[in-house]
C-alpha cells in the first residue's frame, strides 16, 4: 500500500495522472493489479450516489411544478430557471479555481430548489393578472415584472447572504463548505438576472403556443411518460450502483478482519441479546403474584336489610424464595456472558483459519505463477531445440505437458481463492467482497514459548460448563426454597345492618403449608440429577479438550521442527538445485529428463514448505483457541 495526502489539487486529477504514469511506465507481472482507494474510492461511490440523487431531485421539482400549476407548459417554463442557475454555478467554480466535488454537486441540488422560486413568483403573478382581466400578454409581463421585482431580488439576496460566510470560510471543514456556497451564490446571481429577462420572453412565446384537438393531451401524456421512464431508470441506476458496491473489494489485515467479525457477526449479536434477555429476566425475581379482591352483598344478619363485605388478600412466598431467584438470575446472566466469550473465541478461530487459508492460497498462486514462468521458458527452449534439430519431439511434449499441468493447477487455485474469499466474507458477515492485504504466507507468531495443559483451564468452553453447574445448583436452591410455606395476608371489611349499623374491619394472616410435598421433593431430586448431568458433561468436555490439546501440541512441535528444517536446509538446497539445473540445461550439460527431475524436486520442496507453514499456522491457531489466547 502507498498512501499520501492531497493538497492544492483535486483527487480525481491526481489519480488520473498517477494512472497514466503507471500504465505507461510500470509493467506488472501476471496476477498483479493496481487499485485506488481512500478518498478517491469514496469520491467514486459518492458520484454514483449523486448520479441517482440529482436526476431524482430534478424529477421531483418538475412534478411539484406540474401539480402546482396544473400545466405542463408552465411547469416546463419555470423549469428553465435550472439551466440558467447552473450557468452561474459553473462560472463561479471556474472563477475561484475550484474543481467539481461532491459538496459542489449538493450545492447544485440546493441551488435548483431556490432558483425555481423566482420563476414561481413571476409566473404566479402573471397568472393572477390574467385572471384580473389583463388579456394583453405584454402588459401582463411588464406589470408583473415591475410588481415582483423586489420579491425576486429579496429571495436571491437572502439566500446568497446566508451562504456568504461559508463561501469565505477558512476554518476546519472549509474545503467542504466553500464549493457548496460558491455554487449557490454564483448560480443565484445569474439565475436572478436571467430570470428577470429570459423568463418573461419565454412566457410571451409560450402564451402564443396553442394546443388543439388531441394534441392538447400530449403534455400530460408526455409528462406521464417522462415520469414513468425516470421511475424505470432509477432502479436500473440503483442496481448498477449496487453492483459497483458489491464489486468493491475490502482488503483486510488479520486484526482488521477480527474487528469486523466481532462487530458484524450475527452470532456475537445474538449472544449480546441473550445477555440482555437474562438481565431483563433477573428483574422478575420478586414476583408476589396477583392480589385477590373479593366482595359479597346480601342478607347476612337481618332478613330485611342487606349487608356487604369487601376483602383483600395477598400471598407471598417465603422470603428465601426471592433471594434464591435473584441468585439464579445472576448465575444465568454470568452464563450468558461466558457464552458470548465462548462465541467470540470460536469466531476468532474461524476468522484466523479463513484468513490464513486465503493467505496460503494466494501465496501458492504466486508460487504457481513463478513455476509457470520456469516451465514456459523450458517449453520455449524445447521448441527452439526441436526446430534446430538438437532434440526430438518428446522433449517438447514433456515441456508442454508440464505447462498444461501448471495452468490447470493455477485455474484450480484461482477457484479455491474465490471460495476462500466467500468463506471469509461469510464469517465476517459483510456484503462487500473481501481479500487480505498480504500475498505472502509467513509462520504465525505464537504468544507463548511452550504451551502446557494448565493453560487449558482458561478455555471459555470449560468456564461455560462450570457456570452451567452453578446455574443448576442455583435452580436446586430455588426448588428447595419452594418447600417452605407461603405467607398469606388479608384484610376484610363487613357491615352489620340491623344491629348497630356499623362497619367492622378484620386483619388476617396465615401460612400456606404444602400438605402433599412429594411433587416438590421430586423436583428437588430432578435438580440433583441435572447438577450431576452438568458435572458429567463438564468432565467429558474437559477430557475431550485435553485430547485435542495434546494432538494440537504434538502437531505444533512436529511442524515447528519441519519449519526449522525447511528454512535452514531444504529451501536453500531447493534454490541451489533449481539454479544449477537451469544453468546445466542451458549449457547442455544435462538432458531434459534430468532437468525435469531436478525442477520437480526443487519446486516440490517449495510447495511442501508452503504446506508446512499452513499446517503450522493451523496448529498455532488451534492452541490459541484452546488456551483462549488472542
Amino acid at each position: 500500500m502507498v498512501g499520501f495526502n492531497v493538497r492544492n489539487r483535486d483527487v480525481q486529477s491526481i489519480v488520473d495522472e498517477i494512472r497514466g504514469k503507471i500504465d505507461a511506465k510500470l509493467k506488472l507481472p501476471p496476477g498483479y493489479t493496481v487499485t485506488y482507494g481512500g478518498q478517491f474510492e469514496n469520491l467514486v461511490h459518492a458520484k454514483q450516489r449523486l448520479s441517482v440523487a440529482l436526476p431524482a431531485a430534478l424529477l421531483l421539482i418538475f412534478i411539484l411544478l406540474f401539480f402546482a400549476f396544473s400545466s405542463f407548459k408552465q411547469g416546463l417554463l419555470i423549469f428553465t430557471a435550472i439551466p440558467l442557475a447552473a450557468i452561474g454555478g459553473v462560472i463561479s467554480l471556474w472563477l475561484r479555481g475550484m474543481p467539481f466535488s461532491i459538496s459542489a454537486g449538493v450545492g447544485f441540488i440546493a441551488l435548483f430548489g431556490v432558483a425555481v422560486l423566482n420563476g414561481i413568483v413571476l409566473i404566479s403573478e402573471f397568472n393572477q393578472l390574467k385572471k384580473d382581466g389583463i388579456d394583453d400578454v405584454y402588459k401582463r409581463v411588464l406589470e408583473g415584472t415591475r410588481v415582483r421585482l423586489r420579491p425576486v431580488l429579496m429571495t436571491a439576496t437572502v439566500a446568497s447572504l446566508g451562504f456568504l460566510p461559508m463561501a469565505i470560510s477558512t476554518t476546519a471543514g472549509a474545503e467542504v463548505q466553500r464549493p457548496l456556497a460558491t455554487v449557490v451564490i454564483g448560480g443565484l446571481i445569474t439565475s436572478t438576472l436571467l430570470t428577470l429577462v429570459v423568463l418573461p420572453v419565454l412566457y410571451v412565446l409560450f402564451e402564443k403556443i396553442r394546443f388543439k384537438g388531441k394534441f392538447e393531451k400530449t403534455p400530460v401524456a408526455l409528462f406521464i411518460g417522462i415520469a414513468a421512464g425516470c421511475t424505470l431508470l432509477t432502479p436500473m441506476r440503483s442496481s448498477a450502483q449496487t453492483e459497483v458496491k458489491q464489486d468493491t473489494v475490502l482488503h483486510l489485515s488479520l486484526e482488521q478482519a477480527l474487528n469486523v467479525a466481532q462487530r458484524q457477526n450475527l452470532t456475537v449479536k445474538n449472544a449480546d441479546l441473550d445477555i440482555e434477555y437474562n438481565r431483563t429476566l433477573k428483574k422478575t425475581a420478586f414476583d408476589p403474584g396477583k392480589t385477590v379482591l373479593t366482595g359479597s352483598w346480601g342478607k347476612i344478619n337481618e332478613p330485611t336489610v342487606n349487608d356487604n363485605e369487601l376483602g383483600l388478600s395477598q400471598s407471598i412466598a417465603f422470603p428465601t424464595v426471592y433471594a434464591r431467584r435473584t441468585q439464579l438470575g445472576s448465575e444465568r446472566v454470568e452464563r450468558s456472558r461466558l457464552g458470548k466469550t465462548l462465541t467470540q473465541n470460536e469466531l476468532t478461530r474461524d476468522v484466523k483459519n479463513s484468513w490464513y487459508q486465503l493467505a496460503y492460497l494466494k501465496a501458492l498462486h504466486r508460487l504457481l505463477l513463478q513455476q509457470d514462468s520456469i516451465y514456459t521458458d523450458f517449453l520455449h527452449a524445447a521448441e527452439l531445440r526441436y526446430k534446430t534439430g538438437e532434440t526430438n519431439r518428446l522433449e517438447q511434449a514433456n515441456a508442454s505437458s508440464q505447462v498444461m499441468q501448471l495452468q490447470t493447477r493455477t485455474r484450480q487455485n484461482e477457484a479455491d481463492i474465490r471460495a476462500a474469499r466467500a468463506d471469509l466474507q461469510s464469517v465476517l458477515n459483510t456484503g462487500l467482497q473481501v481479500s487480505i492485504v498480504s500475498d505472502s504466507l509467513l509462520p504465525k507468531e505464537a504468544s507463548w514459548q511452550q504451551p502446557d495443559s494448565t493453560q487449558l483451564n482458561q478455555n471459555p468452553l470449560l468456564k461455560y460448563l462450570q457456570q452451567q453447574v452453578r446455574v443448576q445448583e442455583a435452580e436446586k436452591k430455588v426448588e428447595r426454597s419452594l418447600l417452605m410455606p407461603d405467607v398469606t395476608l388479608g384484610i376484610s371489611s363487613q357491615t352489620f345492618m340491623g344491629i348497630n349499623d356499623r362497619r367492622y374491619s378484620v386483619f388476617s394472616a396465615g401460612l400456606a403449608i404444602p400438605l402433599w410435598p412429594r411433587p416438590q421433593i421430586q423436583r428437588v431430586k430432578a435438580a440433583d440429577i441435572a447438577i450431576e448431568q452438568a458435572r458429567t458433561q463438564q468432565a467429558l468436555y474437559h477430557k475431550n479438550l485435553q485430547s485435542v490439546f495434546t494432538k494440537a501440541l504434538e502437531d505444533y512441535k512436529k511442524y515447528s521442527q519441519s519449519l526449522d528444517y525447511y528454512q535452514k536446509n531444504a529451501l536453500p538446497q531447493a534454490q541451489l538445485i533449481l539454479s544449477n539445473a537451469q544453468a546445466g540445461y542451458k549449457s547442455g550439460e544435462i538432458g531434459y529428463v534430468e532437468y525435469i527431475q531436478n525442477l520437480r524436486q526443487a519446486l516440490g520442496i517449495q510447495n511442501d514448505y508452503l504446506d508446512i507453514i499452513r499446517q503450522y499456522n493451523l496448529a498455532v491457531i488451534q492452541l490459541e483457541y484452546l488456551t483462549a489466547e488472542e
